[in-house]
């Protein structure tokens, strides 16, 4: 794989016929393999003291360890269909293959490793994309951006749905893009049915990165200038076709009932009818913009390739229409760097209606990060001569730039730990009675502790009722709306109870473990 052969000689990779070594077939593999190793080498060192639990890590962890244990897909023994299963199944294939097994923190913690690995394979293909489409050096330089991109490691590091999802989705956008050469019919096809297949799979791994995939192929369908027609229009199939099978299998098991509320149910949060989180949501006291704010000295290489990304994509898409409606230049626009432009463009709808009407979490963003690279790389790579004859030295500064940022940004993040409830689970069988009641005013604690008694409850009435001896809170949590305590509950707590343990990270501010037993008479 050096390159893709398009119809005009104008546009064929220029950068690879350049040199002798840069055509050698070993390239790409070599290439590839020293990008994953980069990465995932960035994404291990400290993943489980630098990244403090989320809790959606422990609900996909425990769904995968009992598929793997032969439970099937539930939930604490009730079936679970709200995602679909592709992305637990790879999760309980690496439980089963690497003999994973404890405690729920500690299969969990053992699973990170591999979800880095997932999302290091991501930066491998992301070389490739983008090596084949301009020419390996570029390849290199979009690799090494995603690979240090602190959004991307803080997905990638953690048992999240969106490090697999964003992998099948890139991977689908490779075989296609490699599929647009029509001199092998034969090959061209299979890499089509190959890609179709891919996005399938990205979509039963996590439905939106498929729905982004299926308008990028509703698109190609209906245009026809980046993959023919009848291709555009098979892998479509596919990819609706695998989710359906998918989805078929899960009714079959778990029974159409529960699977029917609980797609219902995400199918509502996807259209906005029904907004329980997020930043839509009335009861979340955060705002998107307010989040962008606090986190713009983290994320902010991040906010610019999201950006830069999203206004080239659209750009270069409208474009292109533009140009195949006026019949003049459309023939000589290379079209896998059309198809990665309208990925990146579907991305952007996406995200646009999610924003606007949709449920939005800061994760969605996630989805565009690789395609908005991707996409803007290449497009700097063919347009960057017309900044005349310096234009290598400024391009060479501005990613110098992004890398340095970045690294400092890596370096900050663990320079200081964030595994507040790794070290509660620590301390807590050295120094709480066995059966101690706890009420936890959020949502992590009650998967992870053992032996004693949890519940949740969030007022003084409620604490002497239940006997409750002490109170878990996360200040962060309390302040943002997504625990179940109010401030004025923190308050209280802070001015009558005593703290027994605490901990202070990025991610939970200040974990508390208050004593009560004074207020509530409980011993």
């Amino acid at each position: 794989m050096t390159g893709l052969q398009t119809d005009e000689p104008s546009v064929r990779n220029k950068g690879i016929d350049s040199a002798h070594w840069l055509r050698s077939p070993l390239i790409p593999w070599a290439g590839a393999i020293i990008v994953a190793a980069v990465a995932w080498a960035v994404r291990a060192v400290g993943i489980t003291t630098d990244y403090n639990i989320f809790i959606d890590e422990t609900t996909y962890t425990r769904i995968a360890y009992n598929l793997a244990s032969g439970k099937g897909l539930t939930l604490y023994g009730v079936p679970f269909d709200l995602h679909p299963p592709a992305g637990f199944a790879i999760m309980a294939a690496a439980i089963k293959i690497f003999s994973m097994h404890g405690s729920l923190a500690e299969v969990l913690f053992d699973l990170r490793p591999f979800m880095a690995l997932l999302g290091a394979l991501t930066c491998a293909l992301v070389f490739i994309l983008v090596g084949m489409v301009t020419n390996w050096p570029t390849g290199l330089v979009a690799a090494a951006v995603i690979a240090f991109d602190p959004f991307e490691i803080f997905y990638d590091s953690r048992v999240m749905l969106e490090g697999p999802a964003q992998l099948a989705a890139i991977g689908s956008v490779v075989l296609l893009a490699a599929s647009v050469d029509r001199t092998r019919k034969r090959r061209s096809w299979l890499l089509t049915c190959g890609g179709g297949l891919t996005a399938g799979l990205a979509l039963c791994v996590k439905e939106d990165f498929g729905l982004v995939l299926v308008i990028m192929l509703v698109l190609a369908t209906t245009l026809g200038w980046v993959l023919e027609r009848s291709k555009a229009a098979v892998a479509l199939v596919l990819t609706i076709g695998s989710y359906l099978v998918s989805q078929l299998l899960v009714v079959l098991t778990a029974g159409f009932g529960p699977w029917w509320r609980q797609v219902g149910s995400g199918l509502r949060r996807l259209i906005g009818v029904e907004q329980t989180t997020g930043f839509n949501s009335a009861a979340v006291h955060v705002s998107l913009t307010s989040r962008l704010a606090a986190d713009a000295t983290h994320f902010g290489v991040t906010y610019l390739i999201l950006g830069f990304g999203a206004v080239t994509g659209v750009c270069q898409v409208v474009s292109a229409i533009r140009h195949r409606a006026e019949q003049r230049g459309i023939q000589q626009v290379a079209r896998a760097e059309q198809l990665v432009a309208l990925w990146a463009t579907s991305a952007v709808v996406y995200l646009v209606y999610a924003t606007t009407l949709g449920t939005l979490e800061e994760q969605m963003y996630y989805l565009l990060l690789v395609p908005g690279l991707c996409t803007l790389v290449i497009w700097c790579h063919r347009n960057g001569p017309r900044l005349g004859p310096h234009w290598r030295k400024i391009f060479t500064a501005i990613i110098a730039g992004l890398l340095v940022a970045d690294s400092a940004v890596w370096a900050a993040v663990h320079s200081t730990r964030d595994d507040e409830y790794r070290q509660l689970l620590a301390w807590a069988p050295k120094h709480l009675p066995d059966r101690s009641t706890i009420a936890v005013s959020e949502s992590t604690a009650q998967f992870l502790m053992h032996g004693v008694v949890i519940g949740q409850w969030s007022t003084v009435p409620e604490l002497v009722a239940h006997h409750v001896e002490y109170v878990l809170l996360s200040t962060t949590l309390v302040s943002q709306g997504y625990g179940i305590g109010t401030p004025a509950f923190e308050q209280y707590l802070d001015s009558h109870a005593k703290i027994a343990w605490q901990a202070t990270g990025p991610s939970s501010g200040d974990l508390i473990l208050f004593d009560v037993r004074s207020i509530t008479g409980a011993r």
